[in-house]
This record gives C-alpha cells, structure tokens and sequence, in this order.
C-alpha cells in the first residue's frame, strides 16, 4: 500500500456577497430548506483548524486539493507546495454551473486535473482527532473500509424529504446495477451493524442504507464508471442547482465500491463520531474535542439561530485549545 495519498476537501463561503448575489438568482420557492437553508452554507469560521488537524494528525496527506466556488481564506498559503486551489469551473463542465449541490461537486471530482487514482475526501465539517495513518482508511490487502449499515427506507420519519427520496434513489440505482453481497459488511465487533446487517440478509435487494458521513476513500475509476453506466441520472443530478428529490447522493460511489467487493467492514466505535450541532450537543462537543476521544468527528449544523453565536464561539474556543498552533499551510 502507498504511503501518501491525496486529500479533497469542499468548502464555501456563505458570506460572500458575489456568491450570495449569484445564488439568490436560481433559488425558487420550492426548494427545501435542507437545500438552500442558511445552515448548509454559513461559516463557522473553523476551516484553519481543518488544516491544522491535517498537519497534525495526517502524515500521509500527499496533495490537499481546495475545491471552491472561488474565494479563497486570506489566511491561506496557496503557495504551499502541498496547497492546490481548484476552483468548480476548473474540472466541472459548463452545463453544470455554477452550482449550489455539493452531490454535483463530488460526482465530478474524477475530473480535477491530476488528482491520484485514490484519494480521501473530507467534507469542511470533519475533523482529525487524532494521529491517523492510512490504516485508518484501508486494510492489509489493501480494500477500502467502509462502515456500510443496511437500513430500510421508509416515506416517514425526521429526515428531510428531500434528503429522504435521494436516498431512496440512490438504492434503486445500486439495486439496479448489482447482486446484493451478503456477508460483505459484517463486523463482530459491532453489535449494531452486525444485528442492522444480519437481519436484512435475507432480502434479495438492499433495503436502503444509512450514509457514511466521513471522510471516506473515493476510487477515480469507480466515478468514471458511474458516469459510463448511469449517464442520465448523474447528469441531471449535476444540472440541479440544488438538492431536489429527483436527484441521487454521492454514497453512490460507496456504495459501488462496495458492491464490487473492493471495501471491508471495520469498528467505528472509537474512530469515529457523527454530532449534531446545537445548543444541547455543544459541550459533549467541546469534551470530545478537548479529549481527542475519537480520531475523527463530524459536526453537522443543525444550531438554532438564536444560538449560533454562542455555539460557534464554543466550538471556536474548543478547537483553538486543541490546534492552538498554525499549521504549515497559514500564513
């Protein structure tokens, strides 16, 4: 197995007046918050401690490619010989911008200009804990670990729906491609992925699955594909401005990893932990963070707004604790 790979990471600024301006032109009544809310795109000013968490704790990271709108943090050395700013209209066709959906953004990223065959993607919301290696991301063998957990879909419940039917369209499209592997993603060590996993066995077809949300391996040939197989539902999916529930996810590339047999199931229990940012979770959120008791976290925004300020500002001070350090990659 290699010893260095490279890094894809996501990030916009919902504070940029021309951004803002030029989104305001495609956003329709119809939209679900979940699509253009304000929480999908403010900033909690938290992305140098990204950086400082990757220099601190991902000794593999090979380059780490900026993909953006196209600003850009003031603090940031882009001369960094690591540092790679690509902007959407670099590696995304025309037709497809610009764009306010992040599944059009990853569907494309086989297209970046040089990017590695694999490469580990981070949404700006993931955080390294913890010293990590590429065994973190692949076994022995070199198959790439995946937390896959089977879940029925069902019309009800919290998610958005929106979110819901991308989900469900998603399934369709795998269970349309391939064989259901059974015994592929099973872990005695975890008992809820084991009983999730065990007890839908005995469908023919995957009932639906709950999302991998963390830094996951991409396969660039495994995208290519994709567009290869299923070129109509990834090109509407990348011409919708926004999530809608005609379109799919990108664990559409997890899950065909998977379906081919090129990922193993591991313990997540203590490599990874998924929050919801609120008024609630914030000082679990800030133990976690201080303690370093997981190697990665991911803090989804989901903060009242009455409570963003004192939320962020806790959140802040609990990273500017545990990175209090710049990183080679500040000015």
């Amino acid at each position: 197995m290699q010893d260095k790979m490279d890094i894809v990471v996501t990030w916009v600024d919902g504070s940029d007046k021309t951004w803002l301006k030029e989104r305001q032109k495609y956003e329709t009544k119809d939209l679900s918050s979940d699509s253009v809310g304000d929480k999908r795109f403010r900033d909690w000013d938290i992305l140098k401690y990204w950086f400082r968490s990757i220099d601190k704790n991902a000794p593999f990271a090979k380059n780490i490619y900026f993909v953006t709108y196209g600003h850009v943090p003031k603090w940031l050395n882009v001369k960094h010989p690591q540092i790679r700013v690509v902007k959407h209209e670099d590696f995304m066709p025309k037709e497809y911008l610009p764009t306010y959906n992040s599944v059009a953004i990853e569907l494309n990223f086989h297209r970046i200009p040089g990017i590695g065959k694999k490469f580990i993607y981070f949404n700006d919301d993931m955080f390294l804990l913890q010293p990590t290696t590429l065994e973190d991301y692949f076994t022995k063998d070199g198959r790439i670990k995946y937390n896959f957990i089977e879940s029925a879909m069902t019309s009800t419940g919290e998610l958005d729906p929106v979110y819901r039917d991308m989900l469900i369209n998603t399934i369709e499209i795998i269970n349309d491609n391939f064989k259901k592997r059974r015994f592929r993603n099973l872990t005695w060590r975890d008992p809820i992925v084991l009983y999730n996993n065990l007890k839908a066995i005995t469908f023919k077809k995957y009932l639906g699955y709950a999302p991998h949300h963390f830094s996951r391996v991409y396969d660039r040939e495994i995208i290519k594909q994709l567009w290869a197989d299923n070129p109509e539902i990834l090109d509407r999916t990348c011409k919708s401005k926004f999530r809608t529930k005609e379109i799919i996810t990108p664990d559409i590339i997890e899950l065909t990893q998977a379906s081919l047999g090129m990922t193993r199931a591991y313990y997540a229990g203590s490599r990874e932990k998924y929050i919801e940012v609120s008024s609630d979770s914030v000082q679990k959120i800030t133990n976690i963070i201080s303690k370093s008791s997981v190697k990665e976290i991911c803090l989804n925004d989901t903060c009242a707004d009455a409570d963003f300020v004192d939320c962020k500002a806790a959140v802040v001070s609990a990273f500017e604790q545990r990175f209090p350090e710049k990183s080679k990659f500040e000015l």
